[in-house]
């Protein structure tokens, strides 16, 4: 099973953010599954939380 893709692309097609806007995951509350981020910053804490989860980020501009 492939794990859950957060891309800009994506939260745009869903109404989540408009096509100019930027997104930054923060490192709070807590993360229960491997999830797969393209975005435009993320903390050290969020980026250590979702790869030690198996998950992976990658930032865009």
């Amino acid at each position: 099973m492939q794990s859950p893709n957060f891309s800009l692309e994506n939260l745009f097609i869903n109404g989540l953010i408009s096509q100019t806007d930027r997104v930054k995951i923060l490192g709070n509350g807590e993360l229960k599954g491997k999830f797969t981020f393209k975005v435009n910053a993320v903390s050290e804490k969020a980026k250590a939380a979702i790869e030690a989860a198996g998950g992976t980020v990658e930032l865009v501009k």
